[in-house]
């Protein structure tokens, strides 16, 4: 199998007074693929003691029909039919970035 095409979104959330703050993002392909997502923390910054980032991928839909993943959310995932993929970045005390990539398979 070779990459035929690879979707890239990356996000940010920032918490500077201790409530936290959760930012989502979704990439939608254009059709029905056998794909594989990733998604890394590419930068995390503590302003306080607790502080914590996070991020993950909280849902993906298949043919259309959504899959929601919010109680075991992985850090990647290998979908065929796959039609979009969401991820979330959250921040306590501090700011996260995160990168999720999408690569496309024949």
């Amino acid at each position: 199998m070779a990459i035929y095409e690879m979707w890239l979104d990356a996000m940010w959330a920032y918490d500077g007074d201790g409530n936290g703050s959760s930012e989502t993002a979704t990439i939608n392909l254009g059709g029905p693929a056998y794909a594989v997502a990733q998604i890394s923390l590419t930068r995390a910054a503590y302003f306080d003691t607790p502080g914590w980032d996070q991020c993950y991928i909280t849902e993906y839909s298949s043919n259309g029909n959504p899959v929601d993943l919010s109680n075991n959310p992985p850090e990647y995932l290998i979908i065929e039919n796959a039609t979009s993929f969401t991820f979330q970045a959250d921040a306590f005390q501090g700011a996260v970035t995160a990168l999720m990539n999408v690569f496309l398979f024949d």
